[in-house]
């Protein structure tokens, strides 16, 4: 079975009306960052039920965002990946990444399962920054992951999404 290598569905970053200056750069550079050792990406995910998906996709977005996740796994959890790499190898580095987690309210998935709309909330020291941002999950690679248009978009409001050219192909 193939599995799409692109969105169709584009979000809209609401974030950008609502943070302003710096704040919107440092939320957005702390996104992405890992440092610790915690939080191994799930893996294998060749047979699921949609319930199953749900509780995947939440798994891997969290483990994403989250701080504590080393910059390799966090590279295996969004789509094309590896395009990624020096960013968030980067960010990993910024003392503002230190704190960085999110939570999964709301994951919707089509009907082949093999992408979903997600509603997400990335919070820095507990404090939400980023409050019910839309984004996609992928599936690829047996692997759900952070659709690459949903970072594409986190990466515009800092800046540095022309870094990396997977975004500016979208």
């Amino acid at each position: 079975m193939t599995y799409p290598r692109r969105l169709s569905w584009r979000p809209v970053p609401r974030a950008a009306g609502r943070l302003a200056g710096t704040c919107t750069l440092l939320m957005a550079l702390a996104l992405v960052v890992g440092t610790g050792t915690a939080a191994a990406a799930s893996t294998a995910h060749r047979h699921f039920t949609a319930a199953s998906a749900k509780t995947m996709i939440v798994t891997d977005w969290k483990a994403f965002f989250s701080s504590k996740t080393p910059v390799p796994e966090k590279v295996k959890l969004v789509q094309d990946g590896p395009e990624f790499a020096k960013v968030i190898a980067a960010q990993s580095k910024m003392p503002m990444a230190q704190g960085v987690a999110a939570t999964v309210s709301n994951v919707t998935l089509n009907k082949s399962l093999t992408q979903a709309k997600v509603t997400y909330t990335v919070t820095i020291q507990g404090q939400a920054a980023l409050k019910n941002e839309p984004g996609t999950a992928i599936l690829q690679d047996g692997v759900w992951k952070v659709g690459a248009q949903s970072f594409c978009a986190l990466l515009a409001l800092e800046g540095s999404a022309g870094q990396v050219a997977v975004c500016k192909a979208k």
